[in-house]
């Protein structure tokens, strides 16, 4: 009896230290979407994109392209 509930109890901490693992995966990889989204980065914008991001931010909108 007493065997089974210390396999039970360490078959239940293994479920969890895997739990914990997927949620710290999540959280790091949310924080990366969230840092992109934030500052993209720059090899990814073309040298066109680039130039109208900061005549937007200069100018307030994209009320130039129009």
């Amino acid at each position: 009896m007493k065997k089974d509930t210390t396999d039970l109890l360490q078959a239940e901490n293994q479920q969890l230290k895997k739990l914990q693992e997927i949620v710290k995966k999540s959280i790091k990889d949310e924080n990366l979407i969230i840092e992109n989204l934030l500052h993209p980065p720059k090899d990814i914008l073309s040298k066109g994109q680039q130039i109208s991001d900061r005549v937007a931010r200069f100018g307030g909108c994209w009320a130039f392209i129009m």
